[in-house]
């Protein structure tokens, strides 16, 4: 199977510095042109799904991506939603203890935890080993699940997920996974697609 991780375009909140976690988020004029770009670069993979948060900017992002892709089934989950952050959401990032990333390993108050997010993201790689094979499977996320799903893929523990580079608004890792074989890592938070 080759699993695609996407991270949706630019938003309009995002470009303000406002922290948004389960918001929705819009996306922006470059957020969409982010989103068109992606698409353009996933055309000719063979994509047998499309599963996204359910969250409107990774929505929109994986829409753009499905318009050469009609095909293929589009699955909304909030499996794929970005890390809750609880009482910080809607806030100005650089108002709150978020602006340091060392605090981002605390548990957000009424928000998720790096285990709880970990654990999300190896219930979302299970599921697709469980019921995809030799299928192309793109994966439309946020930088926090992307990066823990990365992390589970790659056999990097919960506490590294903060260590590991943040992926640009619709950079891509792809990862081919054989049954019985490690996991090969083709591309990781490639967003040559924007240059």
């Amino acid at each position: 199977m080759k699993f695609i991780i996407a991270r949706h375009g630019e938003t309009i909140e995002g470009h303000n510095g406002i922290l948004l976690g389960h918001l929705p988020g819009r996306l922006s004029p470059l957020g969409f042109e982010q989103a068109t770009r992606l698409a353009l670069r996933l055309k000719d993979e063979p994509i047998r799904i499309i599963a996204t948060s359910d969250l409107a900017r990774a929505r929109d992002t994986a829409q753009a991506v499905a318009k050469f892709h009609p095909d293929a089934v589009f699955e909304v989950t909030e499996a794929l939603r970005e890390r809750g952050l609880g009482i910080l959401e809607g806030k100005p990032k650089a108002e709150t203890p978020w602006a340091d990333r060392a605090l981002q390993r605390e548990r957000p108050e009424q928000g998720e935890s790096l285990d709880d997010l970990y654990a999300r993201a190896e219930k979302v790689i299970a599921e697709f080993i469980k019921t995809v094979t030799d299928r192309t499977v793109v994966a439309m996320g946020h930088a926090d699940i992307n990066l823990a799903i990365v992390a589970a893929l790659t056999g990097k523990p919960a506490t590294e997920i903060l260590t590991m580079e943040t992926p640009r608004n619709t950079a891509v890792s792809i990862f081919e996974l054989t049954l019985g074989l490690p996991v090969k890592v083709i591309a990781l938070n490639d967003a040559s697609h924007l240059a």
